[in-house]
């Protein structure tokens, strides 16, 4: 038996009665009829590790597996004998990649539900034991905080309830659920439906952090990394969301004792999934992303895509695109022969992308109370005493107009620092998953390769 807290050696898991595939590496086309028949998907799975992947996996049938440039591999099947369908994805850890992915995800493969699945931690090791599953009826951020001069600390994260139908759906999660265990009598693994989970960045394993965690945050009973970008993603998209994890550590740590647990903990999330959704009827009337037309299933991909909206900015430059098709520049810079930009907009200069999505992005960045580090010390291309000077001129101006200035000067070396550096930078350095998700949607613009401005 597992044991009730964290102050004892934790035994093995039980035996489980299903069997952790072999991942089918057979790869088909994208614009296959068969891919193309699953798309739209109506649940879509994202894991952040192998264990939790291999039990997803391992309850969908019919697998087929394709790749998509901007996904990645995407394994298609079905859940239940009504053959529900079902996208499979992997995602690095962490919120930011995981808003990444919900956006990318949700306009290619337009599902009617997004969860992410596997394992996490305990906050409160006597309710929620090791194997337990822990659903978000509530979810809980502490990745925005204030630290006072004192040195303590206030948090300023989120707390959300889960979506609409997710809400209603959950209340019925264990029904007629048996976790997948050889011998039902050698473990009794619980279903908490009504929890609080809590996410942010950091991957905890200390004992301190774990119990300032669990004392600011009473409620939270589970704690992940990823929910915190699902949210953010899915609240934006409005689409309906979840994240189903069971217990596998004690986040105080002891990560490395109990990490036999994690295949047994993300057989047991899977299996509660499959459980709600085995059932067409369930989300049968629940809405595809972008109301997506189920008849539209025989479609190719770039026939259901959203169109972008035009920008109101007038004064945003626009050019009339070429009547060829396959033209990516305007006719400004096809008669000037202007050297053409590569497809991968990670190697663009910063002085190309296109003016509306610019602007948008330095108005962000001028916000520097958003960020773990200052975009001037960030950018690391500024002494101390530039950095002091330029500091106090533009907090004479509430800080509007420092991000132009600073990307403009860094932004001129163009052969390291492009829109791809600066990526990396918002993302590991000054955590800015809001600024990413602007550069993400420039990206899908129709622009100019020649001179960046935006095509009609």
């Amino acid at each position: 038996m597992a044991c009730e807290g964290n102050d004892q050696q934790p035994s093995p898991p039980p035996q489980l009665n299903i069997t952790l595939p072999t991942i089918n590496s057979t790869i088909q086309d994208w614009s296959n009829d068969e891919i193309q028949k699953q798309i739209p998907t109506a649940i879509l799975l994202i894991t952040a590790n192998n264990h939790e992947f291999a039990a997803c996996y391992s309850y969908m049938k019919n697998v087929q597996r394709s790749w998509h440039d901007t996904l990645g591999m995407v394994d298609f099947g079905q859940f239940g004998d009504q053959n529900v369908k079902v996208a499979l994805m992997k995602c690095a850890q962490g919120p930011t990649r995981a808003v990444i992915t919900v956006k990318n995800a949700a306009g290619i493969l337009y599902p009617k539900v997004v969860l992410f699945v596997g394992i996490c931690a305990t906050l409160k090791p006597a309710t929620a034991k090791l194997g337990d599953v822990v659903i978000s009826a509530k979810l809980a951020t502490y990745g925005d905080k204030k630290v006072r001069a004192d040195g303590t600390v206030e948090y300023r994260g989120t707390k959300a309830n889960v979506s609409r139908h997710m809400d209603h759906l959950i209340l019925y999660a264990a029904d007629g659920w048996e976790a997948p265990l050889q011998d039902q009598s050698s473990l009794k693994v619980k279903v908490h439906s009504d929890a609080v989970m809590l996410s942010g960045p950091e991957l905890v394993d200390n004992s301190e952090r774990q119990k300032e965690l669990a004392e600011y945050f009473r409620e939270a009973l589970g704690l992940e990394m990823e929910g915190a970008g699902l949210y953010a993603a899915a609240y934006d998209l409005e689409i309906e969301w979840a994240v189903i994890k069971a217990v596998s550590d004690f986040a105080d740590g002891s990560k490395s004792v109990t990490e036999g647990w994690q295949p047994f903990a993300s057989a047991m999330a899977a299996s509660v999934v499959h459980n709600m959704f085995k059932q067409a009827q369930v989300i049968k009337n629940w809405p595809h992303y972008k109301n997506i037309d189920p008849g539209m299933a025989g479609d190719t991909i770039d026939a259901k895509k959203p169109k972008l909206e035009e920008s109101s900015n007038e004064d945003e430059y626009k050019c009339q695109k070429e009547s060829e098709p396959d033209s990516r520049m305007c006719r400004k810079c096809n008669t000037k022969k202007e050297k053409l930009l590569p497809d991968d907009r990670n190697k663009w200069p910063i002085q190309k992308v296109e003016t509306g999505s610019y602007r948008k992005i330095c108005e962000l960045l001028n916000l520097d109370g958003r960020s773990r580090e200052p975009i001037l010390s960030a950018l690391e291309c500024f002494n101390q005493t530039e950095a002091a000077t330029m500091k106090q001129k533009f907090e004479a101006q509430g800080g509007i107009g420092i991000a132009h200035v600073a990307l403009q000067q860094w932004g001129a070396d163009v052969r390291k620092n492009n829109v791809g550096a600066l990526k990396k930078i918002l993302e590991n350095i000054m955590g800015r998953v809001d600024v990413v998700v602007e550069i993400e949607k420039w990206e899908k613009l129709p622009v100019c390769h020649g001179c960046g401005i935006k095509l009609k």
